[in-house]
Order: structure tokens, then sequence, then C-alpha cells
């Protein structure tokens, strides 16, 4: 999983996920930071729109995605519509 909110780390590792959190905007813009490869998870942070990516490998990894989609809709059961927003 890649999210932008630090917050949601312990949330998905503590169900047993690979989570990473994307950088902030702040050190995207750096000019030092050269990591602005065109993909959404860089795109959403440069515009701070909260972000969420789930992604499991194509084979057998059907069931994995599933568990993490239950996560997410856990997540959002329990701290509402606006658990990805800042």
């Amino acid at each position: 999983m890649i999210v932008s909110e630090p917050g949601l780390l312990g949330f998905f590792a503590g169900r047993g996920f690979n989570v990473v959190v994307q950088k902030p905007a702040a050190q995207l813009r750096d000019g030092r930071c050269e990591v602005d490869d065109g993909s959404l998870s860089v795109y959403a942070a440069l515009r701070e729109i909260p972000y969420l990516n789930l992604e499991a490998d194509a084979a057998g990894g059907s069931a994995r995605q599933r568990q993490m989609l239950e996560a997410v809709y856990d997540l959002i059961m329990s701290r509402g519509a606006g658990a990805l927003k800042r």
C-alpha cells in the first residue's frame, strides 16, 4: 500500500500490510528532489489530495487485494468518510 497520510501507516501495518508513506508535498517541491515521475501518487501529493494505492501480485493476489479493500472499508466505517483527509 502507498498512503499519503502518515497517520494511516499504523492502521494498515497493524493489519499485516506492507505500507509506505508518500513524501510530503514540501519535500517533493524541493529543487533537490527529482521524484516527479508522473505517477498519480506524486500528482496527489503536490496537490494535497488524499491518496491510497492498493497493489497485490497478479498470481493469487486477488484474495490479498480483497483484504486490503476490506481494511479500507473498515477504516472509513470507523473514522468516517473523511478518514483519508488531512
